[in-house]
């Protein structure tokens, strides 16, 4: 059993190929290897496409297979929750889920 819960890297397709390629990472250690040459030729072909929605489609196929084939379960995908006053506003989430301070900005409050 692993639980895995960050983000390799902001963008979501380099981070997907860096899963598979990458020697040192989970899947190529424990993977079977028909499973794993399955899903090379899927990311080959992959990194042929130049449609972003057929890229996509494909990193779907991949997923699904592997959950067919029960090598992962997804159990629970967490959100991360901060909570801060009302009056503050502006906040932009970065790709690893965590707030961007540098654009927020407090609201006036209405003089009274």
């Amino acid at each position: 059993m692993m639980m895995n819960g960050e983000v390799p890297s902001p963008d979501y397709e380099l981070s997907f190929l860096e899963a598979f390629y990458n020697k040192a990472l989970i899947f190529q250690r424990f993977l079977k290897e028909d499973d794993l040459a399955y899903i090379v030729a899927q990311l080959n072909n992959m990194c042929l496409e130049p449609s972003f929605s057929k890229r996509d489609q494909i990193r779907d196929e991949i997923e699904d297979y592997l959950r067919s084939q029960h090598a992962i379960i997804f159990i629970k995908h967490s959100t991360k929750q901060q909570f801060f006053h009302s009056m503050i506003k502006g906040f932009v989430h970065d790709s690893y889920g965590y707030m961007d301070l540098r654009k927020i900005w407090i609201e006036k409050t209405p003089n009274k």
